[in-house]
């Protein structure tokens, strides 16, 4: 079974204000991108894992932070 990932930007980053505050976007992990750090991929741009906290959230709304 297949689980979502979502991100959060962290207030830290610079691309903190991308989205409405503390609003979580799907992403996907790219480990291929080469020597890039930007693996995190969602919201229509690519971002660091440094950048985001990332999520899982359970059917009843529960979120889990795994990163």
């Amino acid at each position: 079974m297949a689980q979502q990932i979502y991100a959060r930007i962290k207030r830290t980053s610079k691309y903190y204000g991308q989205t409405e505050k503390g609003a979580m976007f799907p992403v996907q992990l790219d480990p291929h991108k080469g020597k890039s750090e930007y693996v995190v991929h969602g919201n229509s741009n690519d971002y660091r894992l440094a950048d985001v906290q990332l999520f899982i959230v359970g059917g009843d709304g529960t979120e889990l932070r795994i990163a």
